[in-house]
């Protein structure tokens, strides 16, 4: 059985959505057209403040589901048409193969956390892997988190983790108080370029 895929679509947001990130007239016309394609099981959104960039996540029962929407020219070119009302350019769009965890409950959580590790130059990603992994482990360990990760379909050396965390009062930085994720986080570092971003998701549901 395939991995759940995630697609994870983001771009600079436009000034409507910027201001109200939540306004069903921006929102509905894209998200409708997506809820009515084969495959696609869940549809987060969110704009990340610190940047100002709009994110939508979607759970795909595969990657192969995807790459047909993308092949349907008369589909897609309408949902890229409405994505431009809260999107200012084309999205940047990758796929997470999520070997382990629950993609439907992570995205669920009140707050989320978007980690990538790229594997530095001479460096191997089943070594990374098998650090994420224990990371993974972790974090669970000292924190109320839900987590799913996997390999990045377009970049071999690259994993994607994302947290779940159960309290808007826990973050990445909560948890890097805790020793034991601190020492493997900075294991990690060795090894591998880290980038982070914190989202609050809204699940659509139409």
């Amino acid at each position: 059985m395939p991995a759940a895929c995630v697609e994870i679509a983001c771009a600079p947001a436009t000034e409507a959505f910027i201001a109200d990130p939540h306004a069903d007239a921006l929102v509905r016309p894209a998200l409708e057209i997506l809820r009515g394609v084969p495959g696609v099981r869940h549809i987060h959104y969110a704009l990340d403040p610190a940047r100002n960039y709009a994110y939508v996540l979607n759970v795909w029962a595969s990657l192969d589901d995807h790459r047909r929407l993308q092949a349907d020219g008369k589909t897609y070119a309408a949902l890229a048409k409405r994505v431009a009302l809260v999107k200012a350019r084309r999205s940047d769009i990758e796929h997470v193969l999520a070997t382990s965890g629950d993609p439907c409950q992570v995205l669920r959580a009140p707050a989320n956390e978007v980690v990538h590790f790229a594997v530095k130059s001479g460096g191997e990603v089943g070594a990374l892997e098998g650090l994420v992994g224990t990371l993974v482990e972790a974090l669970r360990r000292a924190c109320d988190v839900s987590v799913f990760w996997g390999r990045i379909a377009e970049r071999e050396d690259t994993l994607c983790l994302v947290a779940g965390w159960n309290s808007v009062e826990t973050s990445w930085e909560t948890a890097l108080t805790n020793a034991e994720v601190s020492n493997i986080v900075k294991e990690i570092g060795v090894v591998a370029d880290m980038q982070r971003v914190s989202l609050k998701l809204t699940e659509w549901v139409g």
